[in-house]
């Protein structure tokens, strides 16, 4: 019987009967019907500030909530913060610290702390519900992609091949099988892991490697054709690459991510956004040089905007810690259209990568340290050290430790049962290890030595129908992108510091100060300027390239008779950052005593007034 998990449409949860969550409650994870429970149960306590609106349905009938907070009287003429998260069906964290960011800024907002106090944010924490939910689910099955039927295999059926927990474990994992037709190879470091098989350099291939499961449709295939078939983030238009494996039919083709870029676009104010999920602008800088065929549209960033993304990006390792993040393509994915096609600043980031290995110097090896800091007074020892470590017996040992032997899988030292670290011990550096395996080798060592061995299952045999005698075995689902819920708190306040200190940087456009120069007994000159206070533009370049960051529009509310010199109404596409200036200037005529009013509209930023008072004339 195929196996799977169904995504039926998600009934609105009765408060009555769920269980609210507590924002004094340590961070967790929540399924879909928690996490709606905790957002209506947000805006229950606090309906002065907060709002929660559905913004459309997943594919498989859940809401895709998004929760408004403001506490100002017109929310919608305030300048917006949008956080979004859950694009990526596996990225659990990111939506769980968007929620537990909710609590804060809420709470910021009711104490009166600015800039939220003068802000709207809106925070869409989970835009790809229904793969989401195989996390909570058994078997847990790591599934990127929202639920579109897909032919994957074009063999006119659609998901009719996906995994299945074979051996009870509870975890999707992955199969390894003796074939002629192999392609992987046990890695000399750490048998537990496969290295895909080089030829050129030597390599024997060993195994070929499935996903846990059958040949549900008898083609001698296995899991060729798994449920779902859209990366939400290959989906949205900017670098959108058609015809690639997870792009979808066409841009903006799925519910979900048609519904977020209608949002976006109904809410012109929005001035930042803020992107958790696999991808990374932030540790990572993009390019500033490359552009895609049309030779007009960025592939990464503009020029004129590296320098903002580096300095944010500096701010944002300071404040988190986070050192490295894996690259990742970015064509198709949501904030890439957000920064090159809406045009504000967009930030994205996994809200969590490998820990550092952790740096403890026990007791003993302090007392060695201090002792052998204690002998380098000595030459005698010193030079006794030296004699010792060049004995034949200590080369002898490191030429064993350096040796390039792989093991071939017919040893007594089975990959699935025997020796851990291999023949190599990891000792012998390797250039040309590829990418994914040193991937593989940290991750490895990360679970072993942080997380008691939790991350990876040790290849067990299993009579598979069809293949015969197979190993199962692997890392486990969601463990290489979803940090431990007792580390929740830790991000949530490191995420939280870097969100209020990025707020803190939008453009604040501020009247400088006026000068009023009687040019006659009723002619006057009137000059002052606009100062942007914040650190961000008005408008990034890619803004002002694609124009859809609209200028600033100055009037001089008067009557356009009186106007002599200087434009009624004038357009301001842009004021730098960091006290940048535009000048304004007029000439008009007018009475001593009078009051002349000047507008500035602001798409991003609301409208500013400014009443200058006509100068009596010097006599």
């Amino acid at each position: 019987m195929k196996q799977g998990y169904a995504a039926p449409r998600a009934a609105l949860v009765l408060l009555t009967t769920v269980a609210l969550a507590s924002a004094d409650e340590a961070a967790q994870y929540e399924n879909y019907n928690a996490l709606t429970a905790r957002l209506q149960g947000i805006v229950l306590d606090h309906p002065d500030v907060c709002q929660l609106t559905s913004v459309g349905t997943s594919r498989g009938g859940r809401d895709l909530w998004a929760l408004q907070l403001s506490a100002v009287a017109s929310p919608g003429d305030a300048s917006a913060v949008l956080i979004v998260a859950g694009i990526d069906g596996t990225d659990v964290a990111g939506s769980a610290v968007a929620v537990e960011l909710a609590e804060r800024v809420r709470a910021a907002m009711a104490d009166g702390v600015s800039p939220w106090s003068e802000l709207t944010v809106h925070i869409l924490p989970r835009m790809n519900p229904d793969p989401m939910e195989s996390y909570f689910a058994s078997p847990q099955w790591e599934q990127a992609y929202a639920l579109r039927p897909w032919d994957d295999d074009r063999d006119g059926s659609v998901d009719e091949d996906g995994p299945q927990d074979l051996n009870g474990d509870g975890w999707i994992t992955m199969m390894r099988v003796r074939d002629p037709e192999a392609t992987h190879l046990p890695d000399k470091d750490d048998v537990r892991l496969l290295k895909k098989a080089d030829r050129a350099v030597g390599d024997v291939p060993v195994f070929k490697v499935y996903s846990e499961g059958l040949d549900d449709d008898d083609d001698e295939e296995i899991n060729e054709d798994p449920f779902g078939g859209v990366d939400l983030n290959r989906n949205f238009m900017h670098g959108y690459e058609e015809h690639t494996p997870g792009a979808g039919p066409y841009q903006i083709s799925e519910p979900e991510s048609r519904a977020l870029v209608d949002f976006v676009l109904s809410h012109p104010r929005i001035a930042v956004c803020m992107v958790y999920g696999p991808h990374d602008n932030l540790i990572n800088t993009p390019s500033g040089d490359k552009k895609d065929e049309t030779d007009r549209a960025p592939k990464g960033l503009t020029k004129d905007d590296v320098a903002i993304y580096k300095e944010i990006g500096r701010i944002y390792g300071e404040l988190t810690e986070v050192k490295s993040v894996p690259k990742r393509d970015s064509g198709g994915a949501f904030f890439a259209w957000c920064y090159a096609q809406f045009g504000v600043p967009t930030f994205a980031t996994p809200v969590w990568t490998r820990p550092e290995p952790e740096k403890q110097e026990s007791e003993e090896s302090k007392k060695d340290s201090e002792a052998a800091s204690d002998e380098t007074s000595d030459p005698s020892a010193a030079a006794a050290d030296k004699t010792e470590s060049t004995t034949p017996e200590s080369e002898s040992a490191t030429e064993a430790d350096d040796s390039d032997e792989t093991p071939d899988g017919d040893s007594s030292e089975s990959p699935a049962n025997g020796n851990r670290n291999g023949k190599g011990n990891g000792k012998k550096k390797d250039k040309d290890v590829p990418p994914e395996l040193k991937e593989d080798r940290a991750w490895l060592k990360y679970s072993d030595e942080q997380r008691d061995g939790d991350g990876f299952v040790d290849w067990q045999p299993f009579t598979h129908p069809t293949l015969g005698e197979v190993e199962i075995g692997g890392f486990v689902p969601f463990f290489r992108n979803t940090p431990p819920a007792d580390a929740l708190g830790d991000i949530v306040e490191k995420q939280w510091s870097f969100l209020g200190d990025l707020v803190g940087r939008l453009p604040r456009i501020e009247f400088g100060e006026v000068q009023v120069k009687a040019l006659s007994p009723t002619v006057y000159e009137i000059e002052t300027l606009l100062v942007n206070r914040g650190y961000f533009p008005y408008a990034l370049k890619i803004g002002e390239q694609n124009r859809h960051v609209r200028p600033l529009v100055v009037t001089l509310q008067l009557e356009p008779d009186r106007i002599l010199g200087g434009a009624r109404v004038s357009k301001v596409p842009n004021v730098a950052g960091g006290g940048g200036i535009h000048k304004l200037r007029w000439v008009v005529q007018g009475k001593p005593g009078q009051t002349v009013r000047i507008t500035v509209a602001s798409e991003k930023l609301g409208d500013l007034e400014l009443n200058v008072a006509l100068a009596a004339t010097d006599k």
